[in-house]
Formats: C-alpha cells, structure tokens, sequence
C-alpha cells in the first residue's frame, strides 16, 4: 500500500491570525517584532512587506528603511498557539495521525482511509475548506507518498491551494527547486555544496551517495537520499508524558504494602514492567549488624612506642557472637575472681 502523506501549510500564519482579527491589516505590509527597542529582529513578515526586500531575521531600524510604510507589531504566542490548536482539531476528523511540525503547520497521515474519506486529493480539498470557513486562514496543503515531497510542495508552489505530487514523479518534482527548498538545508551546507556548483536539488541528486558523504560527512546520506524523493521517516503524534501517583497509605510502615499501593496506581503498561521491581522494594533489607565478626584478634597489650609484649601475628579463636575482651592483670574481674578462688581453697581446708 502507498503511502499518503499531507502537510498543510498557512500562508505566513502569525500575520494571517492578526489579520483575521484586525481587517484593516489587509493588504499592508506587516511585520511581528518585539517592541522597545529599533535592534529587535524581525520575526515574521507578510507577502508586502517581503516584497519590499524585508526578510526574517532583519533588524526593525532597516525594515524600516526598506519600507516606511511597515506596520510592526508584537508578537502574541499564546494567540497563535490556540489558533494552531483550532486547526488541528479541524484536521482530527478527517486525518488519523497528526504531527505538529511547526507554529500552524502539521503532517498527517492518510494512508489506507480511502474506504472511510474518498480519494486523498478530496480529502485535502475538503480540509481547506473547512479551515478557509471557519477559521479564515489561506492554507496550501501537499500531497506526497512521504514527509519532505509534501513539504516541499506545499511552500514552494503556495499559493495552490492544493499540490499534489504522485508517486514516482518525486525526483523530477524536486529536481528544479533550489537547495533551500530542501529540509535540512542549511546555509552551512549550501557554502559547501556551492564550491562544487550544487545550487539545485537536482544537482544534489545526479552525484552518488560516496561523493555527497565525502563533503558533508554522515550528514550528506541523509541528504542524498532526500533530493531523490526518499524519506521514510512516518508521522509520529506528540506523545503526551505520563505520571506516576501513589495513595496516600503509600507513607505505612509495611514496605509490601508501600509496594502494592504504588503498583495499582502505575497505568497497566507500566505495571509489567514494574513487576519485577516490587519483590526487590517489598523485601527488607538485612541489618549490618548480622555480619558474622571476624575470627581472630590479636590480644597483646601495646606499649607506649606502640610495639606489642608478646606475639604481634598470632591470635586466639573467637566466638561467632561476639568479641571476647582480653584479661588485664590488675584489673578489677581478674582481683574479684582471685579473691573468690582463695575463699574457696579456705574454705575446702
């Protein structure tokens, strides 16, 4: 089965949402900058102001030199992210898997839904429909059996409103577009390709996979294989990361019950994993003082240079429970067990 990949691509997104908001942006030259400052780089543009020489990145003092005409406005991320959102719950209806890319942009998947949508060209027609009505922003959306032909084909013929590229027909597709078309392209990579007179992607695709490896490295596989229309990465959904709890009876004395508290509140894929773990927790661990002593002493008093009375090396056996202390003459046990055995001899005579 063919895969069939969208990608839906709003014409310059931030500026469309602040246009649909404010009608009277329509047709002017807009720019989203931070404010308070003339240093501040340019973060968006519209099709006027872009026409006018006016690129992302520029600082405002010479957009404003470009053209004096440009309105500036701040940009306003959490305005923007729930217009994303907005559009992809659109998308969710009609595409199964969803993959944000960027700000307003997305990639779905249609594989094997022709039995549930109809045709993927009617799909997508369908899909910028209903995000034109009900949000009113311009969309294209591409058509391709893989990520990057989509994507290349929704920014590069914008605006179509729909671009489809058919299977097979991907390297002639890409061939004509110039290397910054090409995801993954970067200015480092163009200066090193444009000493070898590689400007298109076509250039890029004629050479063999050892000749692009031997001046990007690891990195020019990748690329190789992308100006010929091959990209096998799928459509991956954000994953959202998941949390452990554990019941408040988590805190009592019993290091089983502690163990199977925090097993039934894992989610039920954790908990496999988590199975061989519990006997570890739930077992207590042996006290330090069950280690067995060792089995010999030295008993030798010392002197005061250190050097012992009698044998430094040898040592009597001793029990398994415990340390015997050694017998000092003239201590107060040996004076009392003296006294006791001449008590006895007395009174034996």
């Amino acid at each position: 089965m063919d895969r069939v990949i969208l990608y839906v691509n709003p014409l310059t997104f931030p500026i469309a949402v602040e246009r649909r908001i404010l009608a009277r942006l329509a047709g002017r030259p807009v720019a989203l900058a931070p404010g308070g400052t003339d240093r501040a780089i340019v973060w968006s543009a519209s099709p006027e102001a872009a026409c006018s020489g006016i690129t992302v990145g520029m600082p405002v003092y010479q957009a404003l030199r470009c053209c004096p005409d440009l309105v500036l406005l701040p940009p306003r991320l959490s305005l923007y992210r729930r217009a994303a959102a907005a559009l992809e719950r659109i998308l969710r209806p009609y595409v199964p898997i969803i993959e944000p890319h960027t700000l307003g942009h997305a990639y779905g998947d249609l594989t094997g839904t022709r039995k549930l949508f109809g045709p993927a060209l009617d799909v997508a027609a369908r899909v910028r429909r209903e995000i034109w009505g009900r949000l009113g922003l311009p969309v294209t959306v591409g058509l391709a059996g893989n990520k990057v032909v989509s994507e290349v084909a929704a920014h590069m013929l914008k605006p179509e409103p729909v671009v489809d590229v058919r299977a097979g027909e991907e390297p002639a597709f890409l061939a004509p577009h110039p290397l910054a078309a090409l995801p993954g392209v970067d200015a480092r990579v163009r200066d090193q390709l444009a000493r070898y007179n590689v400007a298109r992607i076509g250039a890029l695709a004629i050479l063999t996979r050892v000749q692009v490896e031997g001046v990007l490295g690891r990195r020019g596989a990748v690329l190789h294989a992308r100006a010929n229309g091959i990209d096998p990465r799928p459509v991956q959904p954000v994953r959202r990361p998941t949390t452990v709890t554990c019941s408040p009876r988590c805190c009592g004395p019993s290091p089983s019950s502690w163990a199977g508290d925090c097993a039934r509140a894992v989610s039920p894929p954790t908990r496999s994993r988590c199975a061989s773990v519990t006997p570890i927790i739930a077992t207590p661990r042996a006290p330090r003082c069950s280690r067995p002593p060792p089995t010999s002493m030295s008993s030798s008093p010392r002197r005061r240079d250190g050097s012992r009375t009698g044998s430094s090396r040898g040592g009597s056996p001793l029990p398994r429970w415990g340390l015997s202390r050694p017998s000092v003459p003239g201590s107060t046990s040996s004076s009392r067990c003296s006294m006791r055995r001449l008590q006895r001899c007395g009174a034996g005579t």
